[in-house]
């Protein structure tokens, strides 16, 4: 009996502890994630990441960055910090970052991922500067921009050629500079390098020329040709033509320089004198299969100027090759002969942040194009290069309520060609994506690699973790696919195996392994690649490769390398 009651107290006491602790634990939970995880440069070994924290809970965020393939955490904060710097870093490379919060009752879900780069890269040196442009107290510089990471190019100065003094700087993308306040009939040496930051490119090629003497009178140094091109009439001519793009020349000189020396205004003779708006030129008397280059300058009496150059080989036999006959010579279509302009240039707003351009491409020698952009009321600007056959661009750091307009235009290592039509758009002030011209059974997603938000079915959404690409095949965390599509998705953790259904057909697959069962029928996931196969990336999501996964469902996808951008469109059967 003494027994039962004291088994009976303890029975009643556990009771009355349970009663007390309850009420006070029933809410306790892990905290919500942050969210909208940041990355900035501070310096070569400094990187700060900032985050939104939306938890009331929290103890601390931990903070996690890639080493050796896995996420580690390397440090952790307290409640209500926002920010970390991590130092130590090497310099110009790249880290990728996760967040979580914690209590004690667990740790939340990751952020989004975040990478970015240490300052301290070296960019390219700019390459073919020359002097484009003299008068009595100026002289102008061009240069080819090869970089795309500098912060801007800075601009030297020599009397005597072996000591030089800076003089000017520019901004990112810039490729010319006008040096000024100069003595009338005074040789300069000039060279210039690109920067970002504190770290220096190698430098460009250096070119001298002289101020002109005198008082120069009014009317302006008149524009340069444009367009200049160079084509073989014979083992013994070469034909030369450009576009006049002044209206106040006296005349233009045509000049020439052996291929052996041609880098230099210096290195070129004036071999022709010829009137206003000429526009053709044939140089003959040449020897048979050899390189010349030729320069031409429109000249008045306040000075010249000229282009780029160009080269052209005559012909090793006697023969003519089909064309304009020696003697007159048509001018160019366009300002430059050899790289047609793009045209039909057509800008569309996706969203309120969001516009895609759209251009035909008529040129077959360019190496990209450079997109320039600018509000209402303001002037054109660099925008961005992409390469070569593009003709599409989606440009995603716009305003709400905002009217852009554009224009492109191709170039070459050569030379430019003309701008294409300008283009204007006004972003809508909500944040929906304007719809896409496809049915109205299809569905359209697009992910974007390295960008944890995408866009589906007409709206801009967040996953946890971003797209990536491994061995050369993009991956994503498929549920995002699945639940667009109204697909089904299981996971069995004993087999590490998902299965998607949807409309009749039946996918499976394996972590780690590189087949996959399609409707009871065993393929190989990549027959070119037999090193792509599902993997797990944190926090615990499948990755699965996007290509096979979509049009084994029946999905087209579409790769844009420039976006970085996998359009998945899915077309429903039924009625």
């Amino acid at each position: 009996m003494r027994k039962t009651n004291r088994f009976l107290l303890v029975v009643l006491g556990l009771m009355v502890l349970m009663l007390w602790w309850l009420p006070a634990h029933a809410d306790a939970s892990v905290p919500a994630a942050p969210i909208l995880l940041r990355a900035d440069s501070v310096t070569s070994s400094q990187i700060r990441i900032s985050w939104t924290d939306i938890a009331s809970d929290e103890t601390g965020f931990k903070i996690e960055r890639v080493e050796t393939g896995i996420y580690v955490e390397i440090a952790t904060v307290g409640a209500n910090v926002t920010e970390y710097t991590d130092s130590s870093l090497r310099t110009c490379h790249t880290y990728w970052y996760q967040v979580r919060a914690y209590n004690a009752s667990g740790d939340s879900d990751y952020s989004n991922t975040i990478s970015e780069t240490t300052l301290g890269c070296v960019p390219t040196a700019p390459s073919e500067l020359r002097v484009t442009v003299r008068a009595e107290s100026s002289i102008s510089l061009a240069w080819w921009d090869r970089s795309s990471d500098e912060s801007g190019f800075s601009i030297e100065r020599s009397t005597n050629g072996t000591t030089f003094t800076e003089v000017g700087s520019v901004g990112a993308n810039a490729s010319d500079y006008t040096d000024s306040g100069l003595t009338p009939a005074t040789n300069y040496w000039y060279r210039v390098r690109a920067f970002s930051g504190t770290v220096y490119s190698d430098y460009s090629n250096v070119v001298n020329d002289s101020t002109l003497a005198g008082t120069a009178p009014a009317g302006g140094i008149p524009a340069a040709p444009t367009g200049l091109a160079a084509t073989p009439v014979s083992s013994s001519s070469i034909a030369v033509t450009w576009f006049d793009s002044s209206t106040t020349e006296t005349g233009f000189r045509v000049k020439r320089a052996g291929a052996a020396a041609h880098g230099s205004y210096a290195d070129y003779v004036t071999i022709a004198t010829l009137a206003a708006d000429t526009t053709s030129y044939t140089d003959t008397g040449l020897a048979a299969a050899t390189e010349y280059w030729y320069m031409v300058e429109a000249f008045n009496t306040s000075g010249y100027a000229y282009g780029s150059a160009a080269s052209a080989t005559t012909l090793s036999g006697a023969g003519t090759p089909p064309g304009p006959p020696p003697g007159d010579v048509p001018p160019p279509t366009a300002p430059v002969g050899v790289i047609p302009a793009p045209s039909s240039l057509a800008a569309q707003a996706l969203s309120s942040k969001v516009a895609k351009l759209t251009w035909v491409d008529n040129a077959s020698s360019e190496t990209g194009f450079i997109i320039e952009r600018k509000t209402a009321s303001g002037a054109f600007a660099f925008l961005t290069k992409v390469g070569p056959n593009t003709t599409s661009y989606e440009d995603s750091d716009l305003s709400p309520n905002t009217a852009y307009c554009y224009k492109l235009k191709a170039y070459n290592a050569e030379a430019f060609s003309m701008y294409s039509n300008e283009a204007c758009v006004a972003t809508p002030a909500g944040g929906d994506i304007v719809t896409l011209p496809v049915s109205g059974k299809d569905t359209v997603i697009c992910f974007y690699v390295s960008k944890t938000s995408y866009y589906d079915r007409n709206k801009w959404r967040d996953m946890d973790t971003a797209p990536t690409i491994r061995d050369g095949r993009t991956f994503l965390p498929i549920r995002y696919v699945t639940e667009a599509l109204g697909a089904s998705l299981d996971w069995n953790s004993k087999e590490n195996k998902v299965t998607i259904k949807l409309a009749g057909k039946v996918i499976e697959l394996w972590i780690g392994q590189n087949q996959a069962v399609v409707n009871g029928e065993k393929r190989l996931i990549d027959s070119g690649n037999k090193n792509v196969k599902p993997f797990i990336q944190p926090p615990g999501r499948t990755m699965l490769p996007l290509r096979f996964i979509s049009e084994n469902l029946g999905c087209t996808v579409d790769w844009n390398p420039t976006q970085q951008e996998a359009r998945v469109t899915y077309t429903a059967t039924g009625s």
